[in-house]
């Protein structure tokens, strides 16, 4: 796993709870595979990454921070 050992042991807490972590960035196929699965979408990233993402999820609950201040 990448970074440092606290990010490490973080990581491994996340993955002992069940959870999968993908280290890539989310794809509108993914977005796609979770039609129907999912209520309401918390993005967490970045404008430009962000401009991508929300025409995929168009008609869906989002809700995200905006962090350009």
């Amino acid at each position: 796993m990448p970074g440092n050992d606290a990010a490490r042991e973080s990581m491994l807490k996340v993955v002992a709870s069940g959870a999968q972590i993908e280290h890539r960035r989310i794809s509108k196929e993914d977005v796609n595979s979770l039609h129907g699965e999912v209520r309401r979408w918390y993005v967490c990233t970045g404008t430009a990454q962000r401009n991508i993402i929300l025409p995929w999820l168009e008609g869906q609950e989002v809700l995200y921070e905006d962090y350009n201040f």
